[in-house]
């Protein structure tokens, strides 16, 4: 009978023990403090990527104010000599760079055009959208590119610069691959377009 006390308080004091140490381990001193050999948590994904698209434009100039505000219209050029400045610099601007996915992309031209004509006195728009779709919204944007408007008495005239190409495209209204360069997000400089996009692409 005395064997079989003694034999039952062992198994009583292992037991016990053996239940102090599963409380160890899965109690909130082992959750607070990993072990050694634990690898850290992944940072959440917030914190991970910095230069996260907002939600929705912010930056943006409203469509309306491109009309009513003169100053983004170039008023003291003439028509002809601002179409032939801004087709040269975009032609000579294409021979030497190649468009890149990833490397060299139209946002990186984008921003070398706006910054080559502003150097020359020209005041031109970025543009940021879609021209695959009407209508775009915020998130489908995919593409960027400029506009450069011109104003006088006898009327206005719009040019859009495709950076990619070299070309540069009028509005015409009968057209409508062109009328889709229309829409989008339009930005004034670079830094309020990069607050609201990079990063995306």
């Amino acid at each position: 009978m005395k064997r079989y006390l003694i034999l039952a308080m062992i198994i009583m004091v292992l037991t016990s023990g053996l239940l102090v140490s599963c409380v160890q381990k899965t109690g909130p001193a082992a959750s607070s403090t990993p072990a050694p050999t634990q690898t850290p948590p992944e940072e959440p994904e917030s914190e991970q990527f910095q230069f996260r698209p907002r939600l929705s434009p912010t930056h943006n100039i409203p469509p309306k104010d491109l009309i009513d505000d003169s100053q983004y219209w170039n008023t003291d050029w003439e028509p002809g000599e601002l179409y032939q400045t801004i087709c040269s610099i975009n032609e000579s601007y294409h021979e030497e760079h190649t468009y890149i996915e990833g490397v060299l992309d139209c946002s990186d031209m984008v921003l070398d055009i706006w910054d080559m004509l502003s150097n020359q006195g020209i005041i031109s728009v970025i543009i940021i959208g879609n021209p695959d779709l009407d209508k775009e919204t915020f998130a489908e944007c995919n593409h960027v590119w400029l506009l450069v408007q011109h104003k006088e008495d006898a009327g206005f005239r719009v040019f859009f610069i495709e950076t990619t190409n070299g070309e540069i495209y009028t509005l015409d209204p009968d057209k409508k691959e062109l009328m889709q360069y229309l829409e989008g997000y339009y930005y004034s400089s670079p830094s309020d377009a990069r607050a609201d996009f990079w990063g995306r692409w």
